[in-house]
C-alpha cells in the first residue's frame, strides 16, 4: 500500500490512528501515530495544528469540539492532515455527533478520506469527485428515490 493521505470531514471529533503491529508470538500490539491524531485543544498558541490543516466553515472549540459547518445551508467545511501516512496497516477511531437546532437535519452528510491525493475542495462531501482511494460516506439527506 502506497503512501495516503488522510483525510476527513467530521463533525464534533476527536480522531486517533494507531499503527497494528503484530508481533511474533502472534499478538497485536497498537502504536498511536501521534501525527495522525488529534486532541483538544486541537490547537496551538498561533491558532494552527501542527500536523492537520482545517478550513472552509470548520470552526475549532478548543475546549469542546471541532464543528465542520454550522446548521445552516450550503456549507463545507474541512480537518485534512498535513503529511501521508506511510504504515502498512492502520487502525482508526473517531467520534463524531451530526446535529441541528431543526427537526431534521439540513445538511448531505460527512465522509473519511484515505486518498492518493491530499484533499482538495470538490464536491462530493467536500472533496473532489475524481479521487484514487477510499471514502467513507455518512449520508444524512433523505435523497427521493427513483423508480
Amino acid at each position: 500500500m502506497g503512501k495516503r493521505f488522510f483525510s476527513t470531514l467530521l463533525m464534533g471529533v476527536a480522531l486517533f490512528c494507531a499503527l497494528t503491529v503484530v508481533n511474533a508470538e502472534g499478538d497485536e500490539e497498537v502504536h498511536p501515530l501521534r501525527t495522525h491524531s488529534i486532541y483538544m485543544p486541537y490547537i496551538d498558541q498561533d491558532l494552527q495544528n501542527r500536523w492537520f490543516d482545517f478550513g472552509g466553515d470548520a470552526i475549532i472549540n478548543t475546549n469542546r469540539h471541532i464543528r465542520l459547518t454550522q446548521d445552516v445551508p450550503s456549507q463545507t467545511g474541512y480537518l485534512w492532515s498535513r503529511l501521508p501516512i506511510s504504515a502498512g496497516n492502520i487502525q482508526v477511531e473517531f467520534e463524531f455527533k451530526v446535529s441541528g437546532k431543526g427537526d431534521g437535519l439540513v445538511g448531505d452528510g460527512f465522509a473519511v478520506w484515505l486518498t492518493k491525493e491530499r484533499g482538495e475542495m470538490g464536491p462530493v462531501f467536500g472533496n473532489r469527485d475524481n479521487f484514487e482511494g477510499l471514502g467513507i460516506f455518512f449520508d444524512t439527506y433523505a435523497n427521493a428515490r427513483q423508480t
